[in-house]
């Protein structure tokens, strides 16, 4: 049987638009032969909503929507497609000549041209997927489809792939899986839609981070299968950076600028660039995912700037053929500290100068209508090192969820394509310059102890107890989890992140104020940190 896959990018709540899209797609399929059009999961309303889904009219839209699509839909093609319930679930729609054929909020077969298919919903839980899978092969199905939703993180493209497979082969059903394409918000899908037989072999596979309609070939007949396949185990976010993944998770930031802009409804983007290393790969990708008429770089040196630093900015804007503005801050400051009366120091002088450049990058977006990008990274966001109001301001961040040390890999990887970020950006110490002779590890642990405590404690659960038995140094964990729980009210004021990974720092959101304290252990006794 011809299928059909939709690989879409879907705006969020724009239910007109998104029923003419599904429209048009089976009329393709029509023409193309296909019997049937697998959506992915929300192609009607998009993904997440949110507390979009808090009003009636939400609802409202979205019923329209579907009355439009079961009343305008070309005969003779089967629709499937995902929907969202009032419980933030999913449920599943069979659609065919203006009529609901099946509906079901788990797992369900149905008939096509006496063909037994089934349906399975989106799910994180491989094992409760397999025993859908399972229900539905024993009621006769021999092709499942997934409308899918799942969001883009590292490791989780070559998981679901292992799993459709395992899955299709452990009980002897072809899998098709919809997914989505596109950027909303925090949240990227990278598509990857596709097919596999019974036996393992791949029917079809859709273009990755580009939207697409397919029509594959599907053998509908069940085969023996297999209960002794296992199904893959789920990834961790890895410690380090490589390979693909690099590659995959520049492909997702890019599109996370392109679409948030786009659906924004802004031309350009602004953004600091100051001669580090972050800077430069924010850079680097805006010009990739909008091209350099787009993009506007502001340099703001201060009397700590250091000529390298100018040099090196002035370098990467020419490299890219963007438009770099110099704006020197020292008058700005000098003004608000004689406003302020007088000599301002230490933390105050520091922050007022990271201030005065939030304000001119804010300046900026408001004068000429451009979107500013913020360029700190999660490794900054975890431990609190950044100035509110200062290089927090900005309305997307772009490598927010990018350990440092992922920072780095992505340069490397950049400039082996010749992005053109300058060989000393990334071999300096990285530094604010707020002060002489300053860099980041005058206040926090190297970034490589940082990020190896936050991707233990946070992606895989450990404690100290077992941070002490890898002999991690035990004065940067304690440091490092003590600056997470202290900057919890920091994040809370953050620009939104372009998600690259699935949990971790993100989705743990600390009480402002507590008591709790990490505890150094000495012999039997415990002291606080």
């Amino acid at each position: 049987m011809k299928i059909a896959v939709a690989q879409p990018n879907v705006r969020i709540g724009y239910f007109e638009a998104n029923a003419a899209a599904v429209l048009e797609w089976a009329r393709r399929a029509k023409e193309e032969g296909a019997r049937l059009l697998l959506c992915p999961a929300r192609a009607v309303e998009g993904e997440p909503a949110g507390a979009l889904r808090d009003h009636a009219e939400y609802w409202a839209q979205l019923a329209a929507a579907l009355v439009r699509i079961r009343s305008e839909a070309p005969k003779g093609v089967c629709i499937v497609l995902g929907v969202s319930d009032r419980d933030g679930g999913d449920r599943g729609l069979v659609l065919e000549d203006g009529e609901v054929v099946a509906d079901g909020a788990a797992a369900f077969a149905f008939d096509v041209d006496g063909v037994r298919m089934g349906v399975a919903l989106p799910t994180l839980d491989a094992e409760a997927l397999d025993r859908d899978v399972a229900r539905l092969r024993d009621e006769g199905a021999g092709v499942v489809l997934l409308p899918d939703r799942l969001p883009f993180f590292v490791g989780g493209r070559r998981w679901a792939a292992a799993l459709c497979g395992a899955l299709a082969r452990r009980h002897g059903v072809s899998v098709v899986r919809s997914q989505p394409v596109g950027a909303n918000g925090s949240h990227v899908f990278e598509g990857g839609s596709w097919a596999v037989s019974a036996t393992g072999e791949t029917l079809g596979a859709a273009e990755r981070f580009h939207a697409a309609v397919e029509v594959w070939d599907i053998d509908t007949s069940p085969g023996e299968g297999d209960r002794t396949i296992s199904l893959p185990a789920f990834p961790k976010t890895p410690l380090l950076l490589a390979g693909e993944d690099t590659s995959d998770v520049i492909e997702a930031l890019c599109l996370g600028i392109r679409d948030y802009v786009t659906k924004s409804g802004f031309e350009r983007v602004v953004l600091g660039l100051s001669g580090g290393i972050d800077s430069a790969v924010v850079a680097v990708l805006a010009v990739r995912a909008l091209g350099p008429d787009r993009v506007l770089a502001v340099l703001m040196p201060s009397r700590y700037t250091s000529t390298m630093s100018e040099e090196d900015a002035t370098a990467l804007a020419a490299a890219l053929g963007i438009e770099l503005r110099v704006v020197p801050i020292e008058p700005m400051v000098d003004a608000f500290t004689r406003a302020l009366g007088g000599e301002l120091g230490g933390l105050a002088a520091e922050n007022l100068q990271a201030r005065v450049r939030g304000v001119i990058l804010m300046a900026l977006s408001n004068q000429i209508g451009a979107l500013v990008l913020n360029t700190g990274n999660k490794s900054e966001a975890a431990v609190g090192y950044s100035t509110m109001y200062g290089d927090m301001v900005g309305a997307l961040g772009v490598i927010a969820d990018l350990p440092k040390t992922w920072v780095y890999e992505v340069a490397r990887w950049l400039n082996l394509r010749g992005a053109g970020i300058p060989p000393r950006v990334l071999a300096r110490p990285p530094s604010a310059e707020l002060r002489p002779g300053q860099t980041d590890q005058d206040s926090l642990p190297p970034y490589e102890r940082i990020d190896r405590v936050l991707q233990r404690s946070l992606d895989e659960g450990w404690d100290l107890e077992r941070l002490r038995a890898a002999h991690e140094d035990e004065e940067a964990a304690l440091r490092t989890l003590g600056l997470l729980l202290g900057s919890a009210y920091k994040r809370r004021q953050a620009p939104p992140p372009i998600r690259v990974t699935l949990g971790g720092l993100h989705d743990r959101a600390y009480p402002l104020v507590h008591g709790f304290r990490f505890r150094r252990k000495k012999g039997s006794d415990q002291s606080s940190s």
